[in-house]
């Protein structure tokens, strides 16, 4: 699985906007033994990893907003609900 994950960001590498995967699936399935399993496999083709709560919108842009608070990047007093996390975000995936 590890190895899968690996090939199908690297074709997208070279993809001219940032790429990500999603894990998902039930509770106690390991997505979260998964995704530390990679992270540490991997750690030295990334500079970070971003961990987003997901089960919600405003969760969703909350995270992104630690995320970039966590990374330095833009501005952080920035409203989470605007689209300027996602875009600041974005920029830094672009050339990190």
């Amino acid at each position: 699985m590890l190895r899968i994950l690996r090939e199908r960001l690297v074709q997208r590498a070279n993809a001219l906007a940032p790429h990500c995967e999603g894990i998902c699936g039930l509770g106690g399935c390991g997505k979260t033994q998964l995704v530390v399993e990679f992270a540490y496999q991997y750690r030295q083709w990334y500079k970070a990893v971003i961990w987003l709560r997901g089960g919600t919108e405003a969760e969703i842009r909350e995270s992104l907003r630690e995320a970039a608070a966590t990374l330095r990047i833009g501005d952080l007093d920035v409203n989470p609900d605007s689209d300027d996390v996602l875009r600041v975000l974005t920029n830094w995936f672009r050339s990190n």
